[in-house]
C-alpha cells in the first residue's frame, strides 16, 4: 500500500514539470506551438484559457545559466501572442534611475523586445508582442522565444549588478 501511494505521489509531484503531451489547446495557434514545443523536447505546461479568453501557455528556462519562465499568451483572435518574462531582477527602490537606465540601453540595443520597470514590487520585465497572419505560427513564436532568451542572455550582464 505504501509503494502505491508513493507512485501516485510521485506522478502527482512530477505532472506539472512534464511536457504536456496529451494536453489539448482551444486554439489552432496555440496546438501548432504546443506541437513544435514537443518535437523540440521543451518543458511547458498549458494553463488554459484566463479571464481574457487568452490561451495561457508557461515555457520553463531556456537558459541554463539563469532560472526563468516564459508566460506565453496566445489571443482568441489566432492573430497576435503576447510573451512576458517577469521578475528578471527585483532591485532596491533607491536603484530605480539606474535601472531604468539600464532597461533603456537595453531596448536601444535589441529589437522587438522591451525592457521595462515594474514599480509596484520593483522588478525589471521583458515583453514582445507578435502578430502573424499566415499558418506558420509555429515557427514564428518558436524563434521568438529562442530570440527573447538570447536577449536575455545579454541583457543579465547589464542587470545583475542591481539585483537584490
Amino acid at each position: 500500500m505504501k509503494k502505491i501511494l508513493a507512485v501516485l505521489l510521485l506522478i502527482a509531484l512530477l505532472a506539472p514539470c512534464c511536457t504536456a503531451l496529451a494536453d489539448t489547446a482551444t486554439y489552432a495557434t496555440t496546438r501548432a506551438f504546443l506541437k513544435a514545443l514537443d518535437e523540440e523536447g521543451i518543458t511547458y505546461v498549458n494553463r488554459g484559457l484566463d479571464e481574457d479568453n487568452d490561451e495561457y501557455i508557461i515555457v520553463y528556462n531556456m537558459d541554463e545559466n539563469h532560472s526563468y519562465t516564459m508566460d506565453i499568451f496566445f489571443e482568441e483572435d489566432q492573430e497576435h501572442t503576447s510573451i512576458f518574462v517577469w521578475y528578471i531582477i527585483a532591485f532596491d527602490e533607491a536603484d530605480l534611475l539606474k535601472v531604468m537606465l539600464a532597461c533603456d540601453t537595453l531596448n536601444g540595443s535589441y529589437n522587438y523586445t522591451c525592457f521595462y520597470v515594474d514599480e509596484t514590487d520593483n522588478t525589471v520585465t521583458c515583453s514582445m508582442n507578435l502578430i502573424y497572419r499566415d499558418k506558420n505560427v509555429d515557427l514564428v513564436v518558436m524563434d521568438a522565444i529562442k530570440y527573447m532568451a538570447a536577449i536575455l542572455e545579454l541583457a543579465y550582464p547589464v542587470l545583475t549588478p542591481y539585483a537584490m
